[in-house]
């Protein structure tokens, strides 16, 4: 098993969140959100409501390129905005050039919609081409990147009650992004309790890490995990000469 990389200090924060604000800012989103933050996940929420001009700012931008992953929230309006649009093009961008994990969230919507950029999807497109006439390749890079995030795995909302949905969110972000043994990242969501008061513990017979009561500092995470898959392989590699 190769090792993976864990440059903590590469990262300001562990999630970015794309969201459209008007859909989900007071009701979804802020609700994944808090229950992140309430697990020890740094997540980069950007509050302001008010978003001028088609550029986003620098300030999302240096969020984007500094986060290990990036939770995308497609609902209904998302594409209206040229702001979540310019949002997806960095993120996929950071994504190819960075390796960071991109997870979209189908809210209220379907994948297939997304892809074949049909309904509000479509119609905002259409008016967007409308609109900048003069730069059809921005348009066309956002229908590009529209059709990729809709191939990605995720989640789809349809027909789940919002509690159980974030859960099941929160549950795979702390197992992706920390290598947490899924029983224990699911002990960590119900029981409400935040990773910061955890500590990552080798399972003594696998590859397997486990969380146990202790009193490491969220930060030194990353590190145990890295020490822990680091000493795996080099017993691999000893194990070749014996």
């Amino acid at each position: 098993m190769a090792a993976p990389s864990f440059a903590s200090s590469q990262w300001i924060y562990d999630v970015f969140l794309s969201f459209r604000g008007e859909d989900t800012r007071l009701g979804f989103a802020a609700h994944l959100y808090e229950a992140l933050c309430r697990r020890g996940v740094n997540t980069f929420f950007d509050d302001y409501e008010i978003r001028r001009g088609e550029s986003i700012s620098p300030t999302l931008v240096k969020a984007i390129e500094g986060s290990r992953c990036s939770i995308i929230i497609l609902s209904q309006n998302y594409a209206s905005s040229t702001w979540c649009l310019e949002e997806l093009v960095k993120i996929l961008e950071c994504s190819n050039t960075m390796r960071q994990l991109v997870l979209p969230i189908f809210y209220n919507v379907d994948p297939s919609v997304v892809r074949k950029h049909e309904r509000t999807f479509g119609e905002a497109l259409v008016k967007h081409e409308k609109t900048l006439k003069q730069d059809m390749n921005k348009v066309k890079n956002w229908s590009k990147a529209l059709s990729e995030v809709a191939n990605l795995a995720g989640w789809n909302s349809h027909k789940k009650p919002e509690p159980k949905f974030i859960r099941e969110i929160v549950i795979e972000v702390l197992k992706k992004l920390f290598g947490l043994y899924p029983g224990d990242a699911k002990c960590l969501v119900e029981e409400d309790s935040p990773i910061q008061n955890t500590e990552v513990v080798p399972s003594p017979h696998s590859s397997t890490l486990h969380i146990a009561p202790g009193h490491f500092d969220y930060t030194e995470v990353d590190d145990i995990i890295s020490q822990h898959y680091s000493q795996l392989v080099s017993e691999m590699l000893d194990s070749f000469y014996i």
